[in-house]
């Protein structure tokens, strides 16, 4: 864990891929190979970190409303700034490098979760949130 948290700003979108690849790979061997007891016991943590990263990647939207409707300037709270940041600089990048239909899916569904008079923009890097003048990008 200690690894995951000195690494997951600068290489968190690499640890989010290797995650997702491992557990569904174990998913997958789990339900293939029935009698091995090693993989069966690998099954249950394998389906948690599958729904923990599903979360993660789901919950950028609505955090992304909640930190535009109550910081709208991005400059009133710096430290939830860099907590905020910390935590989806790296779920950001997941949402701009993916293939073009899992990329429009994504920002459409940011997009979905942004207050009315806020702004998400696509700059290739990240997500830029725009609102009362203000500009942070999710994502560098």
């Amino acid at each position: 864990m200690a690894l995951v948290l000195a690494f997951w700003e600068r290489y968190g979108e690499f640890l989010i891929s290797a995650a997702a690849i491992a557990s569904l790979t174990t998913l997958a061997a789990a339900l293939l190979l029935r009698q091995n007891q090693l993989v069966q016991s690998l099954k249950a943590p394998s389906v948690r970190m599958i729904a923990a990263i599903v979360v993660l990647m789901l919950s950028l939207g609505p955090a992304c409303a909640i930190y535009t409707k109550y910081d709208p300037g991005y400059w009133e709270t710096p430290g939830t700034k860099r907590v905020f940041g910390a935590v989806y600089h790296p779920v950001g990048r997941c949402y701009v490098f993916p293939v073009e239909p899992w990329r429009a899916c994504c920002l459409g569904y940011a997009r979905w979760w942004m207050p009315p008079k806020a702004r998400l923009q696509d700059y290739g890097w990240g997500l830029g949130l725009r609102s009362n003048g203000g500009l942070f990008v999710v994502g560098m």
